[in-house]
């Protein structure tokens, strides 16, 4: 009888056999979805290869560098606590040698603050070029810091003429982008990041009139403007055919906020500093003026508030040539007059 030893050796099959390593990722993961509180963003798992084959994934959300509590799975509803906020995914991926590092999405998306949104969606629709997605989240800051700081509340119009994008999207109304559009007449020139300035029969016509104000009102009220460069000492603000509600780069008493075209009882210099310059009624006699945070005080009498449109870079016949980043009218904001400066300065220093 013969003896004969048989050996069997069984393979795993072909795409199966274990090598000990974990999963590797070859495409990065990607977020999808609208970025607007309550709407849901999904991520793909990404490709991904694995000697065993894949048997499941995990997903862990990120609000910027913080991982988002409980927010585990391949989607993820966005709260509130994600204003101003980059939003990504990360993915792992598992097969039976083990669970892979988490790779993060290849993409990521911003959570805009609404009523920043609301100028962003306006300017889309009426197909402006709008600043570079790195500006956008400065601007969307400023508007936030406005907020917090109490000055969003007491404003009727907000024009921020310095961004990247283009001179259109610099007349919209931040504080309602579907009223109050600015309008360019005889073409101010533009310069990215910095506004426009006044030429030979230009001016920006805000299309808002102090009468209709709802935070301006008469022995209430306040103009502010961020003077970039100053030339000469012509009016920055007034109306067309009037020298009504005018202020001026100069050592002058024809400093007006709803007095008709009466005037302030004596001079006051707004100077020819980079800056923000403000008027503001307290009451029915007072005005106080600003150069920054620098006051003084001055009497006039209210008389009505103007029905013309503010205009910038002119007063009546009288031609601003002067640079202009930002306006605004709203309510007397004296309280709030640093902190509004200091956002302001903040944006326009870091573009």
């Amino acid at each position: 009888m013969g003896w004969g030893i048989g050996i069997g050796i069984g393979w795993p099959a072909a795409g199966s056999r274990s090598d000990g390593n974990v999963p590797v990722n070859t495409v990065a993961p990607t977020i999808s979805g609208t970025a607007t509180i309550g709407q849901t963003l999904t991520s793909t798992t990404g490709t991904w290869t694995s000697d065993t084959g894949i048997t499941g994934y995990l997903y862990q959300w990120y609000r910027g560098a913080t991982p988002i509590t409980s927010a585990t799975n391949s989607t993820y509803v966005l709260a509130l606590a994600d204003v101003a906020f980059d939003i990504t995914c990360r993915v792992a991926a598992t097969d039976t040698d083990g669970t892979s590092a988490y790779v993060s999405s290849s993409n990521s998306i911003f959570l805009f603050d609404a009523d920043y949104q609301a100028v962003l969606n306006r300017g889309t629709a009426l197909s402006y070029t709008l600043p570079t997605l790195a500006q956008q989240k400065l601007q969307n800051t400023l508007l936030m810091s406005m907020k917090a700081d109490g000055v969003w509340g007491k404003l009727d119009v907000f024009y921020n003429f310095a961004n990247n994008g283009s001179a259109s999207f610099g007349t919209l109304n931040w504080k309602n982008p579907s009223a109050n559009l600015a309008t360019l007449e005889n073409a101010p020139a533009f310069t990215s990041n910095v506004g426009f300035t006044g030429s030979a029969g230009s001016f920006i016509n805000t299309n808002f009139s102090g009468s209709n104000g709802t935070q301006y009102s008469l022995n209430n009220a306040s103009r502010y403007v961020y003077m970039y460069t100053a030339s000469g000492t012509n009016p920055i603000d007034g109306l067309l055919s009037s020298n009504g509600n005018s202020i001026r780069i100069t050592s002058s008493n024809v400093q007006q906020i709803n007095q008709g075209t009466l005037n302030v009882d004596s001079n006051f210099q707004y100077n020819t500093t980079r800056g923000m310059k403000s008027i503001h009624r307290t009451s029915a006699t007072d005005v106080q003026l600003f150069n920054g945070t620098v006051s003084a005080s001055r009497v006039a009498v209210s008389s009505t508030r103007a029905t013309q449109n503010q205009i910038i870079l002119r007063a009546g016949s009288a031609q601003g040539l002067h640079t202009v980043s930002m306006y605004a009218m709203g309510a007397s904001m004296i309280s709030e007059n640093a902190a509004f400066v200091a956002d302001y300065n903040t944006y326009i220093n870091a573009i």
